[in-house]
Order: structure tokens, then C-alpha cells, then sequence
């Protein structure tokens, strides 16, 4: 009953995580756009899950299982295609936002439909592929299951005078090389020139 009490609490946590928290170390070639981007998903994947925090040990305890922290092979940018295959092209143009309003900075489409051809100073887009906002996700979810753990065993150990509480060693931060003193891996590779010359091709 003490045990399961202590579990039950963990339902009153949320996952909070600061402004300089970092879940992607250890991976190599993300902008700063995409390295802000992955952060924000991220975390708005986790969040609404801190509710479930103590559900999320108890099940994890039952099955004898961890939360994934580790990557899942290279990601890629890859270049927005249409139905044709074909890279899109787009642009930003200033937008009227209403009367007596300033105009709007707005992207749309960048080929011109007359010619067939992209207008002047039309961009191709990429995208990262798989998204890393889904393993941070992950991240995010493993270390609130590592620290409820930490946090389980310390209050367990004043609480079970009968009992000897082991300390709990999970690692919070594995993918920093916590786990068997492992090096950072790295997650992003850049995509095959195969792939970068279809996108020139196709343009």
C-alpha cells in the first residue's frame, strides 16, 4: 500500500521542461531553426502526456520495459515533392492583412502557372526525415520516467523502515553517454547525393 501510494502521487506531476533543456546533444548538422523547431514539437508531443506519469510506471514496471531514448537511423532532408513527383517550388509575397492594416509577409506558391516556370527568387523546402521533435518526444517521456524512478526509490527509503530501498541507478541522461559511459551518437547524416540529385533533376 505504501509503494502503490507513492505511485499514485506521481499523478499530481507535470512535465515542465526549462528553456535551456537540451535532448539533442548529441546529434550533429541540425540548423538552429531545426534544432529550435524539434524542441517545440517535442515538447508539445510530451506535454499533454505528463498526466501520465504514474500510469507510465506501472505499466513499464508490469512489462519490464523502458522508454526509447536512442535514435532510429540517419534523418534526412528531404526536398517537398508534389503528386508528380517533382520538387515544389514556393515564395513569400507581402499579403494585404485587411483595410488601414500593413501588409503581411505570406508564402505561396512559387511556379507561375502561365509559364510553368518558378518566379524569380522562388525557393525549394525541405523537411527532416524522420522528425527528430518525435525522438525528443521520447526523450522527454524517458527522462520523466527515469527521474519519477529516482524519485520513487528516495521517498520508498524513508517510508519502508522494514525494507532496504536500492538506490535507483537509471540513467537520466543515456543518450549523453551516461549508459556504459557510451560516446554521443550521432543522429542526423546529410542526405545520399543520390537523393540530392533527383531534387536538381527534378527542378
Amino acid at each position: 500500500m505504501i509503494v502503490d501510494k507513492a505511485v499514485e502521487a506521481l499523478a499530481e506531476w507535470t512535465i515542465e521542461v526549462d528553456p535551456q533543456w537540451d535532448g539533442l546533444r548529441d546529434c550533429q548538422g541540425l540548423t538552429p531553426i531545426e534544432y529550435a523547431e524539434a524542441h517545440r514539437d517535442g515538447l508539445a508531443i510530451a506535454v499533454p502526456k505528463g498526466d501520465r506519469i504514474a500510469a507510465l510506471v506501472r505499466r513499464l514496471a508490469v512489462t519490464g520495459q523502458t522508454p526509447s531514448w536512442r535514435d532510429h537511423g540517419p534523418i534526412y532532408r528531404r526536398t517537398i515533392k508534389g503528386a508528380n513527383g517533382k520538387p515544389l517550388w514556393f515564395r513569400m509575397i507581402n499579403a494585404a492583412a485587411g483595410p488601414g492594416l500593413p501588409a503581411v509577409p505570406c508564402e505561396v506558391d512559387g511556379r507561375n502557372p502561365k509559364t510553368r516556370r518558378p518566379y524569380p527568387g522562388a525557393y525549394h523546402k525541405q523537411y527532416l526525415d524522420p522528425s527528430p521533435a518525435i525522438l525528443l518526444a521520447e526523450r522527454i517521456e524517458y527522462q520523466a520516467w527515469a527521474l519519477a524512478l529516482h524519485s520513487l526509490a528516495s521517498t520508498l527509503e524513508r517510508r519502508l523502515s522494514r525494507f532496504f530501498v536500492v538506490p535507483c541507478t537509471v540513467p537520466v541522461w543515456p543518450w549523453e553517454g551516461e549508459e556504459m559511459r557510451q560516446p554521443g551518437r550521432v543522429l542526423l547524416s546529410l542526405a545520399p547525393k543520390g537523393d540530392c540529385a533527383q531534387a536538381e533533376e527534378g527542378a
